[in-house]
């Protein structure tokens, strides 16, 4: 009887056993099954997040190109403007050299001007030598003259 007992606790312990260890490979199953769903959910996080690291990448080159495309525009921009600008400083400097030479050449012709009107004024001097013959006979004309007034007035008195 002892040997009966001992055998239907022997069998209930198997049992209990058994229940557990088919209870403890569920849970491994479900520990299993959670862990590649964990894994699946990292690895396709991971996945999204290289695939947006990738995207932000190319946006981030995009924008690179489009920066260095609108500084080489502004670069050539900044050479026309330049080019411009010479172009501008010449004709200014050609300009003023055409204004400096337009004065100049009135200055001369003033001057020239002046030249000839000195040069007629000396054609009609006499000469030195008339000169003074002309200012003796006027000096003769004004001695005659005033002996001709006082002796008018020596006859007025009288």
């Amino acid at each position: 009887a002892n040997q009966t007992r001992l055998q239907a606790e022997h069998s209930s312990v198997e049992a209990k056993v058994a229940k557990e260890a088919k209870e403890l490979s569920n849970s491994f199953q479900s520990v299993q099954n959670l862990e590649t769903d964990i894994y699946q959910y990292v690895v396709q996080g991971k996945a999204k997040a290289l695939s947006s690291k990738k995207d932000e990448k190319e946006q981030l080159e995009k924008d690179v190109e489009e920066a260095r495309k609108e500084k080489e525009q502004k670069e050539a921009d900044l050479k026309k403007m330049s080019g411009s600008t010479d172009e501008v400083e010449g004709k200014m400097r050609t300009l003023n050299d055409v204004l400096e030479s337009i004065t100049i050449k009135t200055k001369i012709e003033k001057i020239g001007g002046k030249i000839k009107e000195l040069d007629a004024k000396l054609l009609n001097v006499p000469p030195e030598d008339e000169v003074r013959q002309t200012l003796r006979s006027y000096q003769g004309r004004k001695d005659k003259l005033t002996e001709e007034i006082h002796k008018a007035k020596g006859k007025m008195s009288s």
